[in-house]
Formats: C-alpha cells, structure tokens, sequence
C-alpha cells in the first residue's frame, strides 16, 4: 500500500542517525551550564533544607502529637471546614467553649492558618495520599519553617551574594527561637506568619527596583500585596509587618529615593492586602479605621506630598504645599478621633508598644511567652549572632541599598518589640540570621581568597602576605566555624524534646501521657453534656481531645469568666459552689507537678489566679503548708478549692495524717498515671 511505503521511509527519516544527532545536540545546547560551584552550592541548599526540617520533627521520638495549646482549637477549627465546607466556618457558632455563651468562631479567629491546612489537606487527598487532618496539622509546621528558610535565603542573596544567603538559611534553620514556632505539631499562627512577613519582604522590595521592568514590578506588588493580604488574615502581627513597608516607604522618601515607582507599589500592596483583610470577620472593616493602621495612612499622605512637590519648582509653593498637607492630615486626625472613627488598639498590642502598661493587664503577664526578654533569652535564642548582628549592621550602612536600609530598620524595629515581648524573638530570627550571615561572609571571605590564592594586599606595602599560606586561611575558617558550632547545635537541643501534650507540659525529655489519659477518660467517662471546670490554659485540651464542654480557654475572651474561674480555685467550699453551680460545672480538673519535684502546674499558677481575681496573693498564702512539705514555693490556704484538690489527690487517705481537711463537695473520680491531674465530680 503507497500509504505504508511512505510512513515507512518517514520513520526511517525520522529515526536516522542524521536527525537522532541533531535532536542530541539540541538537547545538549538546551541543557544549563552546570559549573562545579553551581552544584555545590545547590548541594548545600538542599543539605540545609534537609537539616532544617529533620530537625524540627526531632520531638517524634516521643509521638506525633500536636503540641502546646491552641494547636488543637486550629486543628479542631480546620477539621471542621474539610467536614462542612470553607462557607460553614462563617457561621459557625461553638457551644462547647465559653459555656454558657458559647463562640462566634469567623469573628474570634483569623481565618488563614485553618484555611491552609483544609486546602492542603484537600489537595493531598485528590492526589491520591492517605493522610488526616491531624497528620497535615502536625507535619504543616515543620514544612513551612524549610520554606521559609529558603525564602530568606533569596531575600539574604538580594541583600549580599549566595554566600550570604546559604549562612543565613543555615542560621534561621537552627535558630532556637524560630524552630519553638516551627517544629512539630506546633500549628499555630506563627507558622504561616513568619512566612508570609519575609515574603512579603522580599516581594515589596523587589517591586520598587527600578532595574526591573514594569511589568516585572507589576507581578512583585501584586503578590506582595496577595501576601500581606493572606498575613493579614492569618496573624495578629501583620500590624507590625505592614507598618514595617510604611515605614520603609518613608525612610526611603526621606533619603531622597522617591519614586513613581514606590508610590504606585506602596498603593497597590496596601489596597490588595485591607481589601483582603476587610473581606473576611476577622480582621474585618475595623481595620481600616483602627490605630494600627495609622502609620499607613501617613506613610500614603507623604509620598503623595512627595510626588506633588515633584511637580512644584519653587521653595516658596512646596512650603506651602508641606503645610497644606500637614494641616489637613492632623485636621482629619483629630476629627475622626472625636467622632470614634479610630479604635484603639487592644491590650496585648499595648502591651508590646508600651512594656510599663501590662502592669496594670495581669492576664496578659500571667503568660509567659508575654514577658519582656532578658539578656539570657536573647543569647539562648541567638547565641554568637547577638554579636555578629551588630556587626552585619556596620557592613550594610556601608552599602546603604535600597535592601540593606530594609534589613536595617527590619533589625532595629523587630530588636524593640523582641525586648518588649520574649514570644517576638521569633519576628527578630529573619532580621538577625541575615545580618548575622552578613557580617560572617565579610569575616570569611579574606580568609577563603587567602585559601584561592588571591593576595589581598599589594605587597610592596605588606611584605609578610607572601609567607601566609592556604592552611592559614583555612585554619582561621575552621576556628569561625567552630565559634558558631554552639550556637547552631542549641537549635538542635532545643528541638530534641517531646511535644508539650507528650510531656504533660512539663518541660522535659520524658513521656508523661497524663493529659491524654485524662483527656481520654473524660471523653469515655463523662456524659456529652458534662460541663468541665479547669484552668483557662487547659480549656482547648478539654474541648478537642475529651470532647467536652470548657468554661475558658486560651483566647482569653471573657476575662470576667476568667475572673469568676479563679475565685472557684481560690475560695473555700462555701464560696466556690454558688459560682460552680451557676455554670452547671459537673467536673472539675487540677494539674499539679508536685509529685515531680518540680513545679509547673497550678501550684505556681496560682498567684497570678489571684491577681487575675483581685486578690492578694501574699495574704492567702499558707506558710505552714509550705515548711510542712518543704516546698521552695508556696500554697494558698489549705481551706481554698485548688489547696484541697491537689493535696487529696496525691495524699488520699493520708490527708488526715497531716491533719489537712478533706474536700466535702468534691469527689475524686480519676487520678493520671503519673498523679499529675486530678479529676473531681462535683456534688452539689
């Protein structure tokens, strides 16, 4: 048939050795020039992520486990959207926390985090992988820390070179404060948070570079401004990643760097990132009219007054212009002010501004993630970079880059907060590893072209050059190395410890299931309508693992409830049922580490129960207890709730040995493993 003959000569044609040649050499010349340090260098990105990654799933030597508190109500939140869809979530209404008045889920949480993990979850699923929401939640973090660590290590690259980036990968893959928001099971806020700041870093910094082409731009603040928008929507802290931009926006102006270009950027990635964060309950409209904001609003005016004065030649008229413009921005200040347009900020954003004002917020001092940073935590988390932070600032202000005046006021402003807040370290880690790894690849990089050969000083000026050799340089490389070795192998230590429901949060390296176990009873023990009184830390672990229903839990929503909690704990019998009774508690839950020889639980917690109710902790304190079992802390009044329920748990039938007084309205029903938790019935 003519039709074969000539597909036949086609295929011969087609696989000849002629055209076979050809396509081989297409191929070749298409193939990327891989040089020798090319692959080095992407080896030692790929070593870095691999690095940073088993590092922070170390604690599954212990159980994979969600870790901390508010993990579970995330998990539980994201559950719940791949069960009834992304639409239920706003109109979810929870009566299992807060009872009797329950939980307005959309407007109470930022939708973000429990979003990721339902699409990622849904996406796994499609693809065809076996796997839960609790096994998205629990891994999440862990993957989002490498991530992040190569986004800094593109944003470190912009700032210095691929030396500079691989350190500061290096840094931010060990460092101790990063990996604790990081390793396992930790799904929180801060997870997606970090993240999308460094990102959103990168993106907007890129976009004003008036190397790029416009279109190039384009693509860099509208995803800059997609990121911030999803920060915005994710964690609380957007407030200072915005206002960082703003702030920027402005040193820039000043510095004479105006632009076009930085004004129509600035625009767009603040009116993608409110829109965005005004379309959803939580941040919401308020946002665009909070004191948060302000600083963005001020940051716009001045560019505009910038771009105006462009377009004025005489001093005289941009006098008058900065005063127009001064005087309209304070006339509109003062007038939205008066009229209420402008909510404050909330207490622990305060609190972060001003460290004096928590004073007066015992709640928010009660939790220790809320402390100012000492000395020793800031080295614990930084180790050697608290000293080469300062020195990468020196190396910048020498090449003051658009990028490098970023990382400057990105250090200084996240350095303030850090020291106002302890849990802000972890804001400060991007800021500090890229400085860090600044000042470590100037200090190495005479030694390594000592190493190639290549003289640095001429030698008619510095005769000794010639008689130092390679191993010189490779000696003193090797002593930098070693001087930073603690420092990255206390990332290690710090990850290489169980999740905290592993440990029964005390803070060690062994295996207290109590909390499960308490949790688990409850959960198979108790009737579904049980309401369960405990301290307002524990609330979430009641609510998503016992399935019960908790009177507070770690948002801190009603600090009246929180209040009326610790007058359950601190008053006697008589005075506790009335409250008890009015929130129908059927149980009630003490955890004590008494038993352990150290002390972590409600033993220590109860003097801020007492500042939160208003109470004077030194006066209700029972001195006697505290000779008696030779505690270095000490115990409220024996007659008190929380006195009772800790000491008859451990003591039972010893009690009267100690002439201690036995609980009467309360029954021990179930005591841990461990004698850490304590669960009594109520009787009314």
């Amino acid at each position: 048939m003519p039709y074969l003959s000539a597909l036949n000569d086609a295929m011969r044609s087609f696989f000849s050795k002629e055209t076979i040649m050809a396509i081989a050499d297409f191929f070749r010349r298409a193939r990327p020039r891989m040089t020798r340090g090319t692959i080095l260098h992407g080896l030692c990105l790929a070593i870095i992520a691999v690095i940073a990654f088993v590092i922070r799933i170390l604690p599954l030597r212990w159980g994979a486990y969600l870790s901390e508190f508010d993990p579970y109500y995330h998990y539980r939140v994201t559950n719940y959207i791949v069960a009834y869809g992304f639409q239920a979530f706003f109109t979810w209404f929870d009566k299992m926390s807060w009872y009797p008045y329950g939980r307005h889920i959309a407007p109470t949480t930022p939708p973000g985090l429990p979003f990721t993990g339902a699409i990622v979850y849904l996406i796994l699923r499609d693809l065809g992988f076996s796997i839960t929401v609790l096994d998205v939640c629990i891994y999440l973090p862990p993957v989002m820390g490498v991530i992040t660590c190569m986004i800094v290590y593109y944003f470190a690259r912009d700032i210095g070179n691929k030396e500079v980036g691989l350190f500061a990968a290096l840094f931010l893959a060990l460092n101790p404060a990063y990996i604790s928001r990081t390793y396992l099971g930790f799904y929180k806020h801060e997870t997606v948070g970090v993240f999308a700041i460094v990102l959103a870093s990168l993106l907007f910094v890129r976009s004003i570079d008036l190397k790029r082409s416009t279109i190039s731009s384009m693509i860099y603040f509208v995803a800059a401004g997609l990121t911030l928008g999803y920060l915005n929507v994710s964690w609380g802290a957007f407030y200072y990643a915005i206002n960082l931009i703003a702030l920027f926006a402005v040193v820039l102006a000043a510095l004479r760097r105006y632009s076009v270009r930085l004004l129509l950027s600035y625009c767009a990635v603040m009116a993608i990132s409110l829109a965005l964060a005004a379309s959803v309950p939580r941040p919401g409209y308020s946002i665009l009219y909070s004191a948060g904001i302000l600083p963005v609003y001020i940051g716009l005016v001045i560019l505009c007054a910038f771009e105006l004065a462009r377009r004025v030649t005489t001093l005289k008229n941009r006098a008058i212009l900065a005063g127009c413009v001064l005087t309209v921005a304070i006339a509109t200040f003062v007038i939205l002010y008066l009229y209420g347009f402008i909510s404050p900020l909330v207490g622990k954003m305060i609190s972060v501004l001003n460290p004096l004002a928590r004073m007066e917020m015992p709640i928010v001092q009660s939790v220790a993630e809320h402390r100012p940073t000492t000395w020793a935590a800031f080295y614990y988390e930084f180790g050697v970079l608290v000293f080469l932070a300062p020195l990468g600032f020196l190396f910048i202000a020498q090449r003051p880059t658009n990028q490098n005046v970023y990382l400057a006021i990105f250090g200084i402003t996240a350095l303030y907060f850090a020291a106002s807040m302890v849990r802000l370290t972890l804001i400060l880690a991007p800021a500090f590893c890229i400085l860090g790894a600044t000042a470590t690849a100037e200090i190495v990089k005479p030694f390594v072209d000592i190493v190639r050969g290549i003289t640095i000083f001429p030698r008619r000026k510095v005769r000794f050059v010639s008689k130092v050799g390679p191993e010189f340089g490779a000696a003193f490389i090797i002593v930098i190395f070693l001087m930073l070795l603690p420092t990255l192998m206390r990332g290690v230590e710090g990850a290489y410890q169980p999740v905290t429901i592993a440990s029964s949060t005390v803070p060690v390296r062994q295996y207290y299931g109590d909390w499960l176990e308490a949790c688990a009873w409850l959960r198979s023990n108790t009737p579904p309508d049980a309401v369960v009184c405990s301290w307002w830390d524990y609330g979430y672990y009641i609510t998503v693992l016992a399935n019960r229903t908790s009177l507070a839990d770690n948002a801190t929503l009603n600090s009246t409830q929180i209040k009326n909690i610790a007058l359950i704990y601190l008053s006697d019998e008589i005075q506790a049922l009335p409250i008890l009774q009015r929130y129908h508690v059927s149980y009630i839950v003490v955890f004590t580490t008494l038993v352990l020889g150290t002390y972590y639980g409600d033993e220590v917690k109860w003097p801020w129960m007492a500042k939160i109710a208003g109470l004077n902790d030194t006066q209700i304190a029972d001195n006697e207890l505290t000779s008696m079992f030779r505690l270095p802390i000490s115990l409220p009044d024996r007659n008190s709730v929380i006195t009772k329920l800790m000491l008859y748990g451990i003591l039972t039938e010893r009690t009267t040995m100690y002439g201690l007084p036995r609980p009467d309205h309360f029954t021990l029903v179930y005591s841990s493993s461990n004698k850490l938790i304590f669960i009594y019935n109520v009787i009314y």
